[in-house]
């Protein structure tokens, strides 16, 4: 039979260690045994109960097994979770019950919140005092099979409103990193209220944006997100389905809103600046700039060879009206226009300040794939008409990732479709001939093509 150390290599809980300093007050600290033959002297054994769906218990204690309490003896009872490598200790009842709100927290520690079944190995234990002496008999190992408590995460959730109107089948779509939903509960959109008005909205999920989509934008029973109080202001809040009040944000030109769909609230956050702009140069290239923070601060890469302006939406443009201080290789053109010393670019634009400046770009390849490994970065080579970056080269098995100026000030990685300068992740590739393009004309959309020849 298995034999197990008790306290020694037994790790409990704050919370059993505190019951048990309560019960061991007035005895000997405890003792190494064997602890299932122990169990079987004392008449202590256990069996487990049904599948555990924790989103239908009601009560504040959960049932996690039966067991047949040690003969003639005063005893406290706890249950040890294992899973994945880890152990979870949690002090149980007499009835067998432990705390919802501490099993909760024990699967969502482990598996995450999820709502799926999950499986414990668990092993009912006693502390009984034997001669004196705090003991610990663990019973038969039952298994655990429980669903954690979740709400109904969507993969999609819409905006409705005035940016866009009151019909739930026109519904502007927050964005989402595409991980699973309970590993990544975050939804993000900005939007801009109409022109002279407070912002007004609602949020609907995916499945009641679809069922409108086949029924006139109209929606019976469906599940709408609002708040309690209709326009009350509030920047944060909760969201409740079926609720009639709408959202209101005043204060901005534009507003970030961001919901936390496992807690079911949202935040928004006022912008005095458009999200991105775009650079127009008279090419077919589209160029975009993604503000880097609320200050005023963009940045983006290009192909400059003209004189440049920049549109916010059809109303607004920025010239040399409003950006005053030009940076070295530019100069003031006719029109408002910037000239450039022809060249690609990274682009930073100050709006709050007024100025702009550029830094000149050589983009390449860097990883243990590459030919020079993590040490030095591989050309890549710029086509001036699409402003996109290309090489063809033989790659090892190993990683890729790209990097400016052989330098990581400024590096690329993530995932193909969707790079981010953020310290992305490095791409995985296998040995072969490959041809990489690289485009990252649009901040919001970089991304690069791996093909193998």
């Amino acid at each position: 039979m298995k034999k197990l150390f008790i306290y020694g290599m037994f790790v409990a809980s704050a919370l059993l260690t505190a019951c048990n300093e309560d019960f061991n007050k007035d005895v000997a600290a405890p003792q190494s045994w064997e602890q299932e033959e122990l169990a079987a002297q004392l008449g202590f054994s256990a069996k487990g109960v049904e599948l555990i769906d924790l989103g239908k218990v009601a009560e504040d204690m959960v049932k996690v097994c039966s067991f047949t309490a040690p003969t003639a003896q005063a005893a406290t009872y706890e249950m040890v979770l294992s899973a994945e490598d880890k152990k979870i200790t949690l002090p149980m009842d007499k009835d067998g019950k432990v705390s919802k709100a501490a099993f909760q927290d024990a699967v969502a520690s482990i598996f995450g919140r999820k709502p799926v079944e999950r499986l414990f190995k668990g092993a009912a234990q006693a502390i009984v005092v034997v001669d004196g002496q705090a003991m610990r008999a663990s019973a038969t190992a039952v298994d655990v099979k429980v669903i954690p408590e979740a709400p109904v995460i969507e993969k999609a959730y819409y905006l409705v409103g005035n940016p866009v109107g009151w019909k739930w089948d026109t519904g502007l779509a927050f964005t989402h990193s595409g991980k699973d939903v309970y590993e990544d509960s975050h939804f993000e959109i900005i939007v801009q209220a109409p022109k002279g008005e407070d912002l007004w909205f609602k949020i609907i999920p995916q499945s009641t944006y679809e069922k409108a989509q086949t029924n006139g934008g109209k929606v019976d029973g469906e599940v709408v997100l609002g708040i309690a109080n209709n326009g009350d202001g509030a920047l944060e809040g909760t969201l409740i389905a079926g609720a009639d009040g709408a959202i209101k944000a005043t204060a901005g030109k534009y507003y970030k809103i961001e919901l936390d769909m496992m807690e079911y609230t949202y935040k928004i956050t006022p912008m005095a600046y458009a999200p991105m702009l775009t650079l127009v140069d008279g090419t077919n290239v589209e160029k975009v700039l993604s503000l880097v923070d609320n200050a005023g601060v963009y940045k983006g890469f290009a192909y400059l060879g003209a004189g440049f302006t920049f549109s916010e939406n059809a109303e607004i443009t920025y010239n040399t009206a409003q950006i005053k201080t030009l940076g070295a290789g530019l100069t003031a053109g006719a029109g408002g226009k910037i000239v450039p010393t022809p060249g690609y670019y990274q682009v930073i634009l100050d709006l709050a300040a007024g100025k702009i400046e550029v830094k000149t770009i050589q983009w390449g390849i860097i990883g243990s794939a590459t030919p020079g490994g993590w040490d030095a970065s591989t050309p890549m080579v710029l086509d001036k008409a699409t402003g996109k970056w290309s090489v063809t080269t033989t790659l090892k098995d190993g990683e890729l990732k790209f990097r400016a100026n052989d330098d990581w000030v400024i590096n690329l990685g993530g995932k193909p479709a969707a790079l981010t300068t953020e310290n992305g992740d490095n791409m995985p590739v296998t040995a072969g001939e490959y041809t990489i393009v690289l485009d990252v004309n649009n901040a919001k959309k970089m991304y690069c093509t791996i093909t193998k020849k």
